[in-house]
């Protein structure tokens, strides 16, 4: 299974007036991007394409869903 479906039942994404819709896709892949390279927000936005604020909402959405619900299904810890 992909990262976007087992996220996808975890994160609600409504319109809003003031932009269109992010989709998850895009979502989970600025998230990926931040976590897994050193780059800045800065980099990060001028290639996707967005603002700071959307990206920083897009990564703390998704940054949450992967610690509270996928951590325990690919991080196990062993008591010895």
């Amino acid at each position: 299974m992909d990262i976007v479906a087992q996220v996808a039942p975890h994160i609600t994404c409504q319109d809003v007036r003031m932009r269109p819709l992010l989709t998850l896709e895009k979502r989970v892949a600025i998230t990926i991007m931040k976590l897994a390279t050193p780059s800045s927000y800065r980099c990060i936005i001028n290639q996707i394409g967005m603002g700071k604020t959307t990206a920083d909402e897009a990564i703390w959405d998704v940054r949450l869903v992967i610690q509270d619900v996928l951590t325990n299904r690919f991080i196990h810890h062993i008591n010895l």
